[in-house]
């Protein structure tokens, strides 16, 4: 299977810096995940520091998935949606959006995650 490119933002609305440890830590993850065929990595991970870098490299390249760390980039992520159709986007949010309901695809949830949902506030 071929890997899957990958690009995550460290940025939002507390600044780049405030979402370092949690970026490493999403791309040391997603980059461990291994095809079951052959035991090589499933991604490419990329960290990017701008919106203006991201919309590049999709632009440019093949990118597959695309995350953002902050839900104050989920107008942002809504737009690339719209723009390139076939791109995945993930908004990993620590809040919810004014007004907005947390939006979490079924497929990805397992008994922890449900269990979580309790503690969201």
């Amino acid at each position: 299977m071929p890997k899957k490119r990958v690009i995550i933002l460290q940025d939002g609305e507390l600044g780049a810096d405030y979402y370092k440890t949690y970026v490493e830590t999403l791309k040391r993850v997603l980059e461990s995940v291994k095809d079951p065929d052959d035991d090589s990595p499933m991604a490419n991970v990329e960290i990017k520091f701008s919106r203006d870098e991201v919309k590049e490299v999709i632009a440019e390249e093949r990118v597959h998935v695309v995350i953002f760390v902050s839900a104050s980039l989920q107008e942002f992520a809504r737009t690339l949606r719209k723009e390139f159709k076939e791109l995945v986007v993930f908004v990993v949010a620590g809040r919810s959006v004014q007004e907005e309901p947390y939006l979490i695809p079924k497929g990805m949830l397992e008994l922890e995650g449900i269990q979580k949902m309790l503690r969201v506030q």
